[in-house]
């Protein structure tokens, strides 16, 4: 089992690679789930939902490694009205 470190070092690389994630982008959350296999729940269409995930960005925007922006969604039933979109503060930068 991968430990946070490794955790915090993959997703910076893959933000600094991408510039910005976000829990709907499937292709993010799908490479997460392959490269530590955590908790997670196949969801029918979109995304797959990972909490992990989510406490995992929410924690580094509270360090001041990622800045988040919410982003509206009008994809109707089903989707929250808005998701956090994360990308690297000058922080974040530095540790990549």
């Amino acid at each position: 089992m991968k430990n946070y470190l490794e955790k915090q070092e993959w997703l910076l690389k893959y933000i600094k690679k991408n510039r910005y994630v976000d829990v709907l982008n499937m292709e993010f959350v799908d490479s997460f789930i392959l490269e530590f296999n955590p908790k997670h729940e196949v969801m029918p269409y979109g995304a797959n939902r990972c909490k992990e995930l989510g406490r995992l960005l929410s924690s580094l925007y509270n360090q001041g490694i990622l800045d988040r922006q919410a982003q509206g969604i009008s994809e109707g039933e089903g989707f929250p009205k808005y998701v956090y979109v994360y990308k690297l503060t000058e922080l974040g930068k530095r540790m990549c």
